[in-house]
């Protein structure tokens, strides 16, 4: 809008156009006066009026063609048009005019007053259209700027948007972006500056930050103290305000053009609250990330150090039941050193007194030496820490390792052993883990078993519907019912010794490998553990 409003009158009749000015001048309006239909609308598209007084009868183009054309342009299309004819008096014409884009429709001759009236109501209407398309395009752009800067993930990008975003909506030479540190850490301590020069807002001049506590339009002397390093003659500054307290300071300015406005600054207001949410909740994403990155890092170190503890559990463990083991094992050991010192005393007294050596005692030596080797190739194959790899494993022939190894034991307990391992699939195990299972379940059913007259363990291996199964069965005590349900946790034990770390190992250890453990058990009858390993 022009101030006054700027009417047009576009009439070939040089008396009337000079009574349509005079009238439209005493009235407070500017005017300018075309002769002919060209010159109206390049008159109208030069000088942009706020209202069209046109004739219907010109030269070179009649008034319908003229509102057609300025209809069909994009800065001419909203200005209000008023028809003022005497030719056309026939209520075709009128509508015709009207249905082209005519605001309003009014005969020769014409009163005075209302066509001031209706000149009054048509730029008033005018005003208001423009101002709300205005706002609408100020909120639009409000928008828009939150979705860009929203989007954004790192700070500076987010500043260096919205100060272009500065640049473009209000032609401005140079924008201006100071952060302040906040309680949510290091991110955001930067001032940009036509998006080059990084500082923080502690270290801006004392004078900058109350000069732009409150919003406000500068004059050429508060321009330079933001801008000391060009002439630019105006400018605005708004605080960017949190819970009432001041973060940061946006500000802009331009050389020439019009100086800002209060509309100007308002919509600067609204774009400073988009800036401080964006920035705050970047500054919260960022500390969020922080502690996430740094709660991560502790429950890696968390998970290390109990799977540390686990490993140190799951060999003690293992070195508990191998402790169950070492009467036996000393007897397999001990056994055959006497045949051993049997034959090399017989085969030195052969060399001391020059008889031939006797061949069958040294081979009766040998075979014994490789007996005890046996023996301590299994201690060592159990008694070795977990290597942790998953290889493909033959269960059959794992569990009759474990027999192999625990075969003493199961003879002096006076134990009868019956099995059945049927060949299965190939499993991907890790095969010191399941072993010490096996382990712990039949040194479990012998311990079980040690007041019983019946005295039989029966282990089976086969596979079905993609699991292989292991049971230990045996004829012991058997397990209270309020007490089945205890067993798998750790320290429960209905032994006198130990630590009751056996079974809640070997139940972890199976989980570990996608399986599970059941277990039944009736009093004085016995007990049978079901290990249930996928196939795949």
């Amino acid at each position: 809008m022009h101030n006054p409003p700027l009417v047009l009158v576009a009439d070939d009749e040089p008396a009337t156009a000079s009574l349509l000015e005079v009238m439209c001048t005493r009235a407070g309006y500017k005017t300018e006066i075309a002769n002919d239909g060209p010159e109206t609308i390049e008159m109208a598209n030069t000088s942009t009026p706020d209202l069209i007084l046109l004739d219907v009868q010109m030269p070179g183009m009649n008034g319908f063609e003229v509102v057609e054309a300025l209809r069909q342009r994009e800065n001419t299309a909203q200005i209000p048009i008023i028809v003022i004819t005497a030719a056309a008096t026939k209520p075709d014409d009128a509508v015709k005019g009207l249905n082209l884009g005519a605001d309003d429709y009014l005969h020769k001759p014409f009163n005075n007053q209302e066509l001031l009236a209706r000149i009054r109501a048509k730029i008033r209407t005018h005003e208001l259209e423009q101002h709300l398309q205005k706002r609408n395009q100020e909120l639009d752009a409000l928008v828009h700027l939150g979705i860009a800067i929203n989007r954004l993930d790192e700070l500076e990008a987010l500043a260096e948007q919205l100060l272009e975003f500065l640049n473009e909506k209000f032609k401005s030479a140079a924008s201006l972006l100071i952060v302040a540190s906040t309680d949510v850490g290091p991110a955001g301590h930067f001032m940009l500056h036509a998006g080059d020069t990084i500082t923080r807002l502690d270290d801006a001049p004392e004078s900058v930050i109350e000069m732009c506590i409150e919003p406000r339009i500068l004059d050429g002397d508060s321009v330079r103290e933001l801008f000391p390093d060009a002439n630019y003659q105006s400018g605005m500054a708004v605080p960017l305000m949190l819970h009432e307290t001041v973060i940061g300071i946006m500000a802009t300015a331009r050389e020439n053009g019009l100086p800002f406005g209060e509309n100007d600054l308002r919509w600067m207001r609204s774009a400073s609250q988009q800036a401080t949410l964006a920035i705050r909740n970047k500054q919260l994403f960022d500390s969020l990330r922080s502690y996430a990155e740094l709660l991560e890092q502790r429950v890696e170190e968390r998970t290390a150090e109990l799977e540390s503890a686990q490993k140190m559990l799951i060999r003690s463990e293992k070195l508990a039941s191998l402790g169950r083991l070492s009467g036996e094992i000393a007897h397999e050991v001990n056994n055959p050193l006497q045949p051993i010192m049997s034959s090399l005393e017989d085969a030195l007294e052969d060399v001391e007194t020059g008889r031939s050596l006797d061949p069958k005692g040294l081979k009766m030596a040998m075979s014994e030496v490789q007996r005890i080797q046996r023996t301590v190739t299994h201690l060592l194959d159990f008694a070795r820490p977990d290597t942790g790899g998953v290889r493909a494993t033959n269960m059959a022939h794992l569990i009759e390792d474990v027999l192999q190894f625990t075969s003493k034991r199961i003879q002096h307990a006076n134990v009868t052993i019956t099995h059945d391992l049927q060949e299965i699939d190939t499993l991907e195990v890790n095969p010191d883990q399941i072993r010490q299972v096996v382990l712990n379940l039949i040194i479990n059913a012998a311990d079980a078993m040690s007041n019983s007259k019946e005295k039989l363990l029966d282990i089976q291996l086969w596979q079905d519907n993609g699991y292989a199964h292991i049971t230990v069965k045996d004829t012991g005590e058997g397990i209270a019912p309020d007490l089945v349900t205890q067993i798998f946790e750790p320290y429960f034990s209905t032994k006198d010794e130990g630590f009751g770390l056996g079974l809640s190992i070997s139940h972890s250890l199976i989980e570990a490998h996608g399986g599970q453990v059941d277990v039944e058990s009736k009093p004085g009858v016995g007990t049978k553990f079901r290990i249930s390993l996928p196939l795949s």
